[in-house]
């Protein structure tokens, strides 16, 4: 299977560190509240909208790696697009042997 590496530099209090991450997974969990009323409200709202809701809640979607980006631009199939964007958690093996955490 295909992967990106993504590059990005986190800054903190001792500085600086540059991190590379290969994104093998992309998995998007859906419909997905801590709040069961709010979630909800907000499928009925959609609803509205003309957005079938879901047939059960959470729902986890796997896409492709090539879908993560640091960009400040991405490319959208209509105008009609919602302009959502979903956070991603990265999950890093730390090299214990080098004293990093």
């Amino acid at each position: 299977m295909d992967h990106i590496k993504l590059n990005l530099v986190v800054e903190s209090i001792t500085g600086k560190q540059e991190l590379t991450f290969p994104v093998w997974r992309l998995i998007c969990a859906g419909w997905v509240g801590k709040n069961k009323e709010a979630l909800r409200a907000h499928i009925d709202e959609l609803g509205q909208h003309g957005v079938p809701g879901p047939t059960r809640t959470p729902i986890y979607l796997n896409f492709s790696p090539s879908l993560v980006t640091t960009s400040d631009a991405i490319d959208v199939i209509s105008e009609e697009s919602s302009g959502e964007v979903e956070y991603v958690v990265l999950k890093r093996e730390w090299a214990i042997q080098t004293g990093t955490r």
